[in-house]
């Protein structure tokens, strides 16, 4: 049998979360600081709260927004699940059976799945019904990941036929559709964001600067 290499799925890097956290806490505490000694320049203190709540509040959404991707979503997972049985049924048509083909794509599995795959295996050694694949399934909250599991048991009590193998791309393609759409869905989503953000930003100084140019008129108006 031919050994089969494959790509380690990959995580973002941690140090590099760290570092846009930095950079946009920084810009957000300059930004700050500008429009304060602008303030105390054109001796407008009256308004110096303004900037302070407004960076106070940026700064906790980024920290907020921070903490919530430090946890790698579902979705994430799900991805890895369809780029390692992706290559299953490599493995399978190179004549490994079911257990060593889950072995070699839990090589190359994140922590997080190794485990899970770590417990099927086990589990299979022990129960030799459905039940250890199910349970496996339910890591993942979509049906179709329990169909999926389901016939890859079928083929450990029947044999790695066509007809198996049939029913296993099929249900895999469905799976691998939602995963896709879900996952362009999120992009999309994240692209919006990221449009608006600068636009709320923006909105904001001219916020301030409206502000500011009224103060002055007024304070002109009333020297006179």
């Amino acid at each position: 049998m031919r050994k089969i290499k494959l790509p380690k799925f990959s995580f973002k890097n941690k140090l590099k979360k760290n570092t846009k956290l930095a950079i946009y806490s920084a810009l957000i505490v300059l930004l700050m600081l500008t429009i304060t000694i602008l303030l105390i320049v054109f001796n407008m203190l009256t308004y110096i709260f303004v900037p302070i709540a407004i960076g106070l509040a940026l700064l906790l959404f980024v920290f907020l927004s921070y903490r919530k991707s430090k946890k790698l979503p579902l979705e994430l997972y799900e991805k890895e699940f369809v780029t390692l049985f992706t290559y299953f049924k490599v493995y399978l048509n190179n004549g490994y059976n079911i257990y060593n083909a889950i072995e070699e794509i839990n090589n190359f599995a994140s922590p997080f799945l190794k485990e899970k795959f770590q417990t099927l295996l086990s589990a299979i050694d022990e129960d030799k019904t459905v039940k250890p694949f199910i349970d496996f399934a339910h890591t993942f909250k979509p049906i179709i990941y329990e169909q999926l599991m389901i016939s890859i048991y079928q083929m450990v009590e029947e044999g790695v036929s066509d007809i198996y193998l049939q029913q296993f791309q099929l249900i895999f393609n469905k799976l691998s559709e939602e995963v896709y759409k879900k996952d362009l869905d999120k992009r999309e989503k994240r692209i919006s964001y990221i449009t608006s953000s600068p636009l709320v930003g923006a909105a904001m100084l001219v916020v301030l600067i409206t502000i500011g140019v009224i103060t002055l008129i007024g304070e002109m108006i009333s020297g006179i």
